[in-house]
Formats: C-alpha cells, structure tokens, sequence
C-alpha cells in the first residue's frame, strides 16, 4: 500500500510540475519560497563562498562529490565518551575514598593511583585503535549530495548518491544503514532524482518553506529586511540540511 500510495503521488506531483506556472515575485521572506532565478543566483553565490560546490547542470542542479560519511566515528566517539565518563566516575568514587583513609595507608594509596592510571590508558587506547581501525578505506561510505530545484515546492531539494570506498554504488539497505532510523522514509525518501535519473536518498521537501521562513524571521530580528539578502538563501538552506544529516559535513559555507 505504501509503494502504491508513493507512486500515485510522484505521479500526481510531476503531472502538476507541468502545468504549474513559475514563480515570478520574490517573496522568500514571508513564504520560504524562491524563484528559478532566485535559486540560480543563490546557487552562483554558494559557489564563490564554497568552490567544492558546481554546477551539474546551470541553472537546475548542483553537486558536491565524495562527502565522507562519519556515522561510524561518531558512534565510536559516543561509545568513547562513555568509556572516559565511566572512568571519571570511578576516578572521582576512588578520591572520595581516599580522603576517608588514614595517612599510614599511603602506599596503598600509591597503588591505587598506579592502577588508575592503567585504566586510563586502557581507555585511551581503546579509542585510539577504534580511530585507526576506520581508517579502513574499503569500509567507508562516501556521498556525492547534490541541490535541484523543486517547482512543486518551489524550493531547494537536497539529495545523497552513496558510493563505497572503491566508488561502486551503495545498496538501498547500507544507505538506510547511515541514516538515522526516525529520518527513514518520513523526512528522508527515497526517490528518483530528476538530473541524475536514478534513485537516491533526499531531505522531502514539503517542510523547507516553512522551515526557512522561521529561519529568516530570526534573521530578521536580528537585521533589516534590506540586509537579508536572497543571494544567501542556499547558505541557510545548508544550514538547516545539516542538522538532519549530522554525519554527513557537506556545509562549509559561511554568512
């Protein structure tokens, strides 16, 4: 039924993208929406403040290629951290017992600092052969992320190609695998990508306009209208992206 239900609205979507006129007025501050043109200039203004961006093809659809994914080292990281506050619990329980001691029980004292040490580099080294044990090139997960415009939504759309270290493409399972479960198939489809023809994991974007809306209302608190500009819509846009693809760091862009 769900498959049913995804082909009748990509149907019903690319059927009203053609009969749908062009946006014509600029109105990103109080819609979240931009023009063809906007998203042009947009785009041409990502580029010069970020070079590893460019044009797939002018005009519709940029691409950064070969995006590291860090899922894995920031599960390790998490798992680390851990490991470090478990110590530091201990460390702290085994302070608290040593003030309660008496002084004659110095050389205990000694070992245990020895022994806390020990545990320490335990951790330390823990960490460190989980960071050289994925540097294993052929177990890493890479993304070229490319930007369209979506005359539907009348917004950016953002898309992920995952490839393997040997740059053969990812299977639909290990794609899901480096996303985070509660994003599947609710804020990330997966669905054919309209320059590169295939399929590909995409932020949906039916929440961007509000989303960005919001973002620029908080722009504006801060600014006049006349020094939000449009040319930096896409750095906001990336802004927002990021934060639903924390493993992938596409964003380099700066205001």
């Amino acid at each position: 039924m769900n498959s049913l239900k995804k082909s009748l609205y990509e149907g019903y979507k690319a059927a009203a993208e053609m009969v749908i006129p062009d946006l014509k007025d600029s109105n990103f501050l109080e819609t979240g929406m931009l023009t063809k043109d906007e998203f042009t200039l947009s785009c041409n203004k990502l580029i010069q403040t970020d070079p590893s961006w460019s044009w797939m093809r002018v005009g519709e659809c940029l691409i950064k290629k070969r995006i590291l994914c860090n899922k894995i080292q920031l599960e390790q990281d998490i798992n680390a951290d851990e490991d470090i506050n478990v110590y530091k619990l201990k460390n702290e329980t085994l302070k608290n017992e040593t003030l309660k001691t008496e002084e004659d029980e110095s050389d205990i004292e000694s070992d245990d600092f020895l022994a806390d040490f020990e545990n320490q580099d335990l951790v330390l080294n823990d960490v460190a052969t989980a960071e050289i044990d994925y540097e294993n090139m052929s177990k890493n997960h890479y993304y070229n992320i490319s930007i369209t415009y979506d005359q539907y939504y009348r917004t950016p759309r953002i898309w992920f190609e995952g490839t393997d270290g040997g740059g053969g493409l990812l299977t639909q399972n290990e794609i899901y695998s480096d996303f985070m479960v509660e994003y599947i198939k609710v804020s990330l489809t997966l669905e054919v990508h309209p320059i590169l023809n295939m399929n590909c994991i995409s932020v949906h974007p039916c929440k961007h306009a509000f989303a960005m809306q919001k973002m620029f209302a908080f722009e504006l608190e801060k600014k006049e209208a006349s020094e939000v500009k449009i040319e930096d819509y896409l750095v906001h846009f990336l802004k927002f992206a990021s934060c639903v693809i924390p493993q992938l760091e596409f964003d380099n862009s700066t205001i």
